[in-house]
């Protein structure tokens, strides 16, 4: 069974993000695992007698990647998401109702943040 380059690239992508997934054998676990949904979406053959989607083997996976070259991958990557990242705006500050930020909110009135009722003591003051 021949798999699609990008099919193969993005499951290894997403199976190694979560912690602690960092070797190919947990990538394909991680596949196993996967939903249908999931597994339609990264485009993998679906068979119509057995009624699932074909998955690629950990030896498969092995076989791909060993005949990439991790430079061209990286690279390829980075020319993906540079523009994306130079798109992105500045993270906005919470906006308090009067125009300002919390922050500043804080810096002006020389106040420390409101006692959490999570806290230790339940935000009720001690000596009471």
């Amino acid at each position: 069974m021949r798999y699609r380059l990008s099919s193969v690239l993005a499951l290894v992508v997403c199976a190694m993000t979560p912690s602690g997934h960092d070797s190919i054998t947990a990538a394909a676990e991680w596949c196993r695992r996967a939903t249908p949904e999931e597994l339609a979406a990264f485009g993998l053959p679906y068979h119509p007698l057995l009624g699932r989607y074909r998955i690629p083997s950990e030896k498969t996976m092995r076989s791909i990647l060993g005949r990439l070259d991790p430079g061209e991958i990286s690279a390829a990557g980075h020319d993906y998401l540079r523009p994306l990242l130079s798109a992105r705006s500045r993270r906005p500050e919470p906006v308090m109702p009067d125009g300002g930020t919390e922050r500043e909110q804080r810096r002006a009135t020389g106040r420390p943040p409101a006692p959490s009722r999570y806290a230790p003591g339940g935000g009720r003051r001690s000596g009471r």
